[in-house]
């Protein structure tokens, strides 16, 4: 790796800011959450045994660690929550899964969410051997299968980091004792409910559930065919009586007997509980009998669609498998999903002929199967569009982008770090009149976003936030033009380093911006105290401020700023050089409610963000 890399956030700020984006189907996101990853690849493919990621700023932030195969298929080697570590450096190196494959491909994500301050990493060592140590199936016999299973999940060792005597003081204070008063509370209960049962209501069919089972398989791998069995044998019966479960200790004593008859809920009620299912427990359902298998394949489950957290095992079959359920699909998350040949652009399309006609938000950040023709299909089919995200598909050139300047409804827009160019944006932006929301994020192949800046505060008057975050071509005469945005609230011109020299610009879009509470100025060294003075006097609401870099503050302005703005959350002044140490902690401890940030890196560079996949 041969720079630094850097995210593009960290902790809440992002979820908090008008820009924030909402969470398809979030009964699929499950307990972490990542928003970024980097793919990374080796020179020679090893089996591993070790990794090795050199966190040198604010580590913590990596939960998963992927590895590829030869056929592109990815197996998870390590999971965990993110930690709070604080502002040190270290070499993290948990205990991975052993593969019975040879990889040159990781991938890792990562979880900013807690994080204080940007996370760095400087690399990733991969440590391996070139012919197998381990393979599952050369195990010795005396090594059982729940011992086998246990080694393959790495839960026979306990990582470095886990402090075991606290653990197991912890556990034996406060944990235990509740663990103690829960299960006898749950004997008093069951005795009671057995007492009052007759003993006919105990001959109820066994229900199988495999405990060591994988539960990472493809979507499309789950036998969804009601008269299928694990065992190939006889098709199970119309229904199924479930054993006794605690949520049945909840009834009432006295209602237990007339209850009893009516434990079988109509199809209503059961469509409802499906609702807050995740996609794969509803593939799951489809396996328990004819009736579950015709509820859960209900369409109105599916108007939205999040695949994003199953990139690992999204493939052209597991949208075939799906189309028939999205008839009335209308929110699709399809980022960081398909490889090169696990969903291909026809496959795509396909998908997008037969279930996009209702469809209002697509999501395809990452995704190498979105290219000129994918684009051109969604222009066609997908009229009703309010939502585009094409972060970093970078598979699209300019003829892609012309087959979407014709639609109309579009109220976010994210083009970050695309090859779109100036005459196709033009007239995407032109068309798009309730635009609310766009990201145009190094997209470094817009000749000038001054004529796009313009072209905003022509067409686009509803606009509430822009980003233009190094976006070279911006001057200071596209901030003036954004000032007839009277709606706007969140601005980055982070890194537009054609705005150094501001003029009287900034002001003009204080004054004509008064509802602005995100404004985001990092590396224009040009800016000084007298260019912020104006968004104290016009906007009231200001609640975030990244002024990383901007050498020619003062603690002047910065003082104004916290005395001035009763609702600011978020003042970074990293990298000022006019600003001190002392007079930062003075800040702190005055104004606590406020995160003031001041990085304590030594080295006289800038930070340069955003070298990861976004979400």
């Amino acid at each position: 790796m041969p720079l630094r890399n850097l995210g593009r956030t960290y902790g809440r700020w992002w979820d908090e800011a008008p820009s924030r984006n909402e969470l398809f189907m979030p009964q699929s996101c499950g307990g972490i959450i990542s928003q970024d990853f980097i793919d990374l690849e080796f020179e020679q493919a090893v089996y591993p045994f070790r990794v090795c990621v050199y966190e040198t700023y604010n580590p913590g932030s990596v939960v998963r660690i992927w590895a590829e195969d030869s056929k592109e298929h990815w197996e998870l080697l390590w999971e965990g929550e993110p930690q709070c570590v604080g502002h040190t450096s270290r070499i993290f190196s948990p205990d991975i899964k052993s593969t019975n494959f040879p990889t040159k491909v990781l991938r890792l994500e990562f979880s900013h969410a807690h994080l204080d301050y940007y996370t760095e990493l400087d690399a990733v060592l991969l440590v391996g051997t070139k012919e197998a140590i381990y393979r599952a199936d050369d195990q010795p016999s005396s090594v059982g299968k729940l011992t086998s299973q246990i080694m393959q999940l790495n839960i026979h060792t306990i990582p470095p980091q886990v402090d075991i005597p606290s653990s197991i003081s912890s556990f034996l204070d406060h944990q235990l004792p509740r663990l103690l008063k829960v299960t006898e509370d749950l004997t008093v209960q069951t005795s009671d409910l057995i007492e009052d049962l007759p003993y006919s209501n105990f001959n109820c069919l066994p229900i199988s559930r495999d405990e060591g089972a994988d539960t990472r398989v493809g979507l499309a791998d789950l036998p969804l065919d009601p008269r299928s069995t694990p065992s190939g044998g006889c098709e199970p019966p119309d229904h199924i009586v479930f054993p006794l479960s605690f949520s049945q200790l909840l009834l009432d004593a006295d209602s237990r007997a007339s209850s009893m008859a009516s434990l079988q809920p109509g199809d209503e009620a059961i469509v409802k509980i499906f609702g807050y299912l995740d996609l794969l427990s509803l593939c799951k359902c489809s396996q328990v009998n004819r009736q579950f298998h015709r509820l859960a394949a209900d369409s109105l489950l599916y108007t939205e669609l999040n695949l994003k957290v199953y990139w690992y095992c999204t493939t052209a079959k597991a949208l075939s498998f799906l189309t028939p359920r999205c008839k009335y699909l209308q929110k699709l998350d399809l980022s960081w999903c398909g490889n090169i040949l696990s969903i291909l652009p026809n496959d795509f399309i396909r998908f997008i002929d037969d279930c996009g006609g209702l469809l209002t938000h697509i999501r395809l950040n990452s995704c190498k199967f979105a290219n000129n023709a994918s684009i051109i299909k969604i222009g066609e089919k997908c009229k009703s569009l309010k939502e585009l995200s094409l972060g970093n598909c970078l598979e699209i050139n300019e003829a892609g982008f012309w087959g979407v300047a014709e639609l109309k409804c579009l109220e976010r827009l994210d083009l970050y770090h695309t090859l779109i160019t100036l005459e196709p944006l033009k007239a995407l932006i032109v068309g798009s009149s309730h635009l609310v929301h766009i990201n145009l994020g190094s997209c470094v192949q817009v000749s000038s976003m001054d004529e796009i800046a313009q072209a905003l505060a022509l067409h686009c008057r509803d606009l509430v936030s822009v980003d233009f975050w190094k976006t070279y071509s911006l001057t200071p005469v596209g901030v003036r033009s954004l000032s007839m945005c009277s709606k706007l609230q969140e601005v980055d011109f982070g890194w537009c380093l054609g705005v150094g020299a501001p003029g009287n610009s900034l002001h003009a879009l204080a004054k004509g911006c008064p509802r602005i509470k995100k404004l985001f100025l990092a590396a224009l060294r040009g800016v000084g105290d007298r260019d912020l003075e104006p968004f104290m006097d016009f906007c009231p609401n200001m609640e975030q401020i990244d002024l990383v870099g901007v050498r020619s503050i003062t603690s002047t302005v910065c003082m104004q700023f916290l005395t001035r703005f009763p609702r600011l959350r978020l003042l970074d002044v990293s990298f000022c050089d006019q600003i001190l140490d002392s007079e930062v902690s003075y800040w702190q401890f005055f104004f606590p409610h406020v995160s003031i940030k001041r990085s304590f890196q030594h080295e006289d560079r800038l930070p340069q963000q955003g070298l990861m996949n976004g979400s």
